[in-house]
């Protein structure tokens, strides 16, 4: 085969290119070659950090894949089957998310007929999703302890800040701390 080449033109074997296209596929190439990786921050469903595999640095995403850095267990979305990676397959299944992900032998349950959702009435009385009221209440001048309308409209809207199926018993404890915090104040401030 002979070669015949020009200022724009390369003919090799019956193809002809120019060096622009030429460029072109070397680029495509290069690009096609190269693997990056995206750290995903633990979320609400997903609740371990996670790692996706992708084609190109976009966002300044480093060179190399998930599985270099520990990330060998595959997991999916059920919306949209996107691809993600995690270290522990026991954080990426249907019940670890919610119906959101699934391990790799699981198929998607419909997020709207997940049996694993979280209970949302006794999530709020626990105590790290219900705030400890005393935190709040030692803020409050003397003006405002020794008010018992206030009193009741604090506790009230405190103790209804969510769902609560323990209502009259939030209630009894927030104003036992009230009236401790109350009585430690001069009787010049009671408000009656």
């Amino acid at each position: 085969n002979e070669s015949r080449q020009g200022d724009d033109f390369i003919f090799r074997g019956g193809i002809g290119m120019t060096k622009y296209q030429i460029y072109i596929i070397a680029a495509a190439a290069n690009t096609v070659c190269a693997q990056y990786y995206r750290l995903e921050a633990p979320s609400k469903y997903l609740k371990v950090e996670s790692c996706r595999d992708i084609s190109e640095d976009t966002f300044g995403d480093p060179k190399g894949t998930c599985a270099e850095h520990g990330f060998g267990e595959n997991c999916t979305s059920c919306h949209g089957a996107m691809k993600f990676s995690v270290k522990d397959l026991n954080t990426c299944d249907q019940r670890s998310t919610e119906c959101h992900f699934r391990a790799p032998t699981e198929e998607c349950i419909a997020s709207s007929h997940c049996p694993y959702h979280i209970d949302v009435t006794s999530a709020m009385v626990g105590p790290e999703l219900f705030p400890d009221p005393s935190g709040t209440l030692k803020k409050l001048g003397c003006s405002v302890l020794t008010d018992k309308k206030k009193e009741d409209s604090w506790v009230e809207g405190f103790c209804n800040i969510g769902p609560n199926p323990e209502l009259p018993e939030c209630i009894k404890e927030v104003k036992a701390q009230w009236e401790k915090l109350a009585a430690k104040c001069s009787p010049e401030s009671v408000i009656v």
